[in-house]
Formats: structure tokens, sequence, C-alpha cells
């Protein structure tokens, strides 16, 4: 599927997911709403622990350096 009917069917799934927001109790609401929050909070762990886990094989495999800051700008500056 290409970028534009994703973008499409999301933006039309997202559209139909207010629809029925709306409709939905106050009470359903709320208990919708902290359902999404803990997926959010579960989603951003995954992703950190996704990024901690790309972190460490650059450290394995010596693609990490230290330094200054002075040192990092002049890095940056060379490439």
């Amino acid at each position: 599927m290409n970028n534009y009917k994703r973008v499409i069917m999301s933006a039309v799934s997202l559209k139909n997911l207010l629809e029925n927001f709306t409709a939905l109790a106050d009470e359903e609401k709320e208990y919708f709403l902290d359902i999404a929050h803990k997926q959010i909070i579960e989603l951003r762990r995954y992703k950190f622990a996704e990024r901690v886990k790309e972190a460490e094989e650059n450290y394995k495999a010596g693609k990490v350096s230290s330094g200054s800051l002075d040192d990092l700008l002049k890095d940056m500056d060379n490439d």
C-alpha cells in the first residue's frame, strides 16, 4: 500500500474513532482515555528499550566516542 492510501485510510479511521468517541458516555470516555494513555506509555517504553539496544550495539561495535562538548562540536564541524 502506498503512503497516500495509508494516510487517507488513517484519516478515515481517525475520523471514525472521533465520531465513535463522541457518542460514548462520559465514564466510557474516561475508560477509553485511560487505556489509550497506558498504551502510549507502553509504546514509549518499547521505543526507549529499542534505542537502548541500538546504543549498546553501537558501543560494542566501537561506534561510540567520548569527549568534551568542544570535542563534539569540532567533530560535528568535520562532518
